[in-house]
């Protein structure tokens, strides 16, 4: 799999002791805003990195670019977290 020119929608996801504690909630709002933005990948990919005992980044693929499709003024989806 490569990852080269792939664009992701990054998150944080609170844990603690590696123990994820809103992932739920974290992807379905997410999930939700992709899929809003009409930017959801062919394939899905998420990939998560534990970095710390407290803390989880979330990467999802999506797909076109953000900044193609969209309407004068409007503004790309935002990432959350760090």
């Amino acid at each position: 799999m490569f990852f080269e020119n792939k664009l992701f929608f990054k998150d944080r996801v609170r844990s603690c002791l590696h123990i994820p504690l809103n992932f739920g909630k974290v992807m379905t709002r997410n999930m939700a805003q992709i899929e809003t933005a009409g930017v959801a990948a062919e394939k899905p990919v998420l990939l998560v990195d534990e970095n710390s005992l407290w803390g989880v980044d979330v990467l999802i693929a999506i797909h076109p670019p953000l900044h193609q499709g969209l309407e004068d003024g409007e503004e790309p989806l935002p990432s959350r977290g760090v």
